[in-house]
């Protein structure tokens, strides 16, 4: 039986800051894939190149100084030869931004325009991708705020985004993205800043629409909480590069790597007893180009040794994961 074609797969990914011998790597080698359907969670502190790797995806760099040094991006819908998202052009690009690929920025304030209404901002998509006229794009746009859960859609759409809570702010992002039902949708920690209770409405609204498109999600977030409730497979980042993958269930309940058992170990659950303290990963994470050699997390890892300091881990494959660790390597 062939392999499940993957709909997005990153190889190699390199990305870097500046040119010639100032230059310093953002992302170093990280390679996953979204298959298609499935919600693939990319999860790390802030600074770990999260939304570093998104923007890649969507060639969106602040260019310069970030640039693409390495890698190959497949996007594959399966009606022809994969395209290289790397190397493509603007012209390409932009026909598939808002189309193929439709991405979730992290603050919606930022993300919408402030001095056009939401209803336009919305149908700018189908008038740029679908060719609708400024009516049936409005038409549409309604719809679109209807099937996100805007109360008085009709009326929402002549609204501003000033007019708009937070969690309305971002439900109108997510109808932007949703606009021409594209294959893959990049959530860029899209519940971030927003109650516990406008989170979960959010995080279902994700979920019931992956269902009635039958759309691939990239989420980004910093919680390891979210990522059990929305994906499939999991991808832990730690300053630019991949230090464990591999399905949910795995990753969460047999977690190989010290970062991940250390993001695991500070959420708080209902169920802890009451005197417990919970374990905060020590330090913070250090600035791009720092650490060079070695175990990028030998500074902030409880188990370090000399081997860590020296030489990079290999990867190893325990229970189901993939972990790049030598303390792994040495226990199977």
């Amino acid at each position: 039986m062939a392999a499940e074609r993957a709909l997005l797969d990153v190889q190699d990914l390199r990305v870097s800051f500046g040119e010639g011998p100032r230059a310093r790597p953002a992302l170093d080698g990280v390679s996953f894939s979204v298959r298609p359907g499935k919600t693939l969670a990319i999860v790390g502190e802030s600074g770990c190149g999260k939304s570093l790797t998104a923007l890649s995806i969507m060639r969106l760099l602040p260019t310069p100084p970030a640039r693409i040094t390495g890698g190959r991006i497949l996007f594959d819908r399966g009606d022809g030869p994969a395209l290289d998202l790397a190397s493509a052009d603007r012209r390409t690009m932009r026909r598939l931004r808002g189309k193929d690929i439709a991405m979730i920025f992290q603050e919606p304030m930022t993300a919408l325009d402030p001095v056009y209404p939401i209803g336009d901002q919305i149908g700018e998509v189908l008038v740029e991708h679908e060719g609708l006229s400024r009516k049936d794009a409005l038409a549409r746009a309604v719809e679109l705020l209807r099937l996100v859960g805007v109360p008085s859609p009709e009326e929402r759409a002549r609204q501003y985004p000033h007019e708009f809570s937070g969690g309305m702010r971002q439900r109108a992002v997510i109808a932007i993205a949703l606009a021409c039902e594209p294959a893959l949708l990049i959530a860029d920690e899209p519940t971030t800043a927003l109650d516990v209770t406008v989170q979960a409405q959010v995080l279902r609204l994700m979920r019931d629409i992956q269902q009635r498109f039958a759309s691939s999600i990239l989420f980004i977030t910093h919680d390891m909480g979210v990522v059990g409730q929305m994906a499939d497979e999991v991808v832990v980042m730690y300053l630019g590069q991949v230090v464990e993958e591999g399905p949910v269930s795995a990753v969460l309940s047999r977690p190989a790597h010290p970062y991940s058992q250390g993001l695991i170990a500070s959420i708080p659950t209902l169920d802890m007893p009451r005197d417990r303290v919970l374990q905060p990963i020590s330090g913070m994470v250090p600035p791009i180009g720092s650490i060079t050699t070695g175990c990028r997390f030998r500074t902030r890892c409880p188990h370090a040794m000399e081997i860590c300091r020296r030489d990079p881990p290999k990867v190893t494959t325990p229970a189901g994961n993939s972990a790049s660790c030598w303390l792994v390597e040495e226990s199977t």
